[in-house]
């Protein structure tokens, strides 16, 4: 569809879970999901090989796209999802009012494409704790924030991304991170490792979705 291949949200609530895939589904925004003024939570699923089609300028989210709703992501994979040659956020496009957040754990954000924010573009509130964001072709996660929005990420790792870790703005706080290059920034830093390899084997499902 043009909003959401697999799943469009509008003033709703949705959980999805229990070792949940979707996967290869096509829209102009939101590959597999496309939700606006909604609730959202996603947990212990895999949201991979979806795509943006068309050729519109700045259209939206690879594999999820998410406009004015509050987004919980836990023990997941966001994988091999494309946007377009110009598209924003491969693996999760969210633009959000001050009043609503982007809450990550524990998840994976792999192999996805995209011109701006290949891993994730964030305008809004942000929390991530133990999140990987590799082997993404483009930036690993942009941010490009509103005043006063307030972004953290913590106990996390970003690397081998093609157009570097981080671009945009800087994070809120960043804490106890590793990253490959120098191109992450905070206004409260500590206990990171920036310019360091990881040293991650080929990004591969084993036994769980993460």
């Amino acid at each position: 569809g043009v909003l959401g291949g697999a799943i469009y949200s509008s003033r709703a609530t949705l959980n999805i879970r229990g070792q949940s895939m979707i996967a290869g589904n096509s829209a102009k925004n939101g590959g597999a999901l496309y939700a606006e003024y909604s609730t959202l939570r996603i947990e212990n699923a895999r949201i991979e090989n979806n795509n943006l089609f068309g050729a519109q300028e700045r259209q939206k989210g690879g594999g999820i796209s998410v406009i004015d709703s509050g987004l919980t992501i836990i023990d997941s994979a966001i994988i091999s999802n494309t946007a377009t040659i110009t598209g924003w956020g491969g693996g999760i496009y969210a633009e959000n009012t001050l009043n609503q957040t982007i809450a990550i754990t524990n998840t994976t954000l792999g192999g996805n494409s995209a011109d701006r924010g290949a891993g994730m573009f964030i305008s809004g509130n942000l929390h991530a704790t133990h999140m990987t964001v590799a082997a993404n072709q483009g930036p690993g996660i942009m941010l490009l924030l509103p005043a006063n929005a307030i972004t953290t990420l913590a106990n996390s790792i970003i690397t081998g991304n093609s157009g570097g870790a981080c671009s945009g703005n800087q994070f809120t706080a960043l804490t106890t991170s590793l990253w490959d290059d120098a191109s992450c920034a905070a206004v409260n830093a500590s206990d990171n490792q920036p310019n360091t390899d990881a040293q991650l084997q080929p990004l591969a499902l084993l036994d769980g979705f993460t």
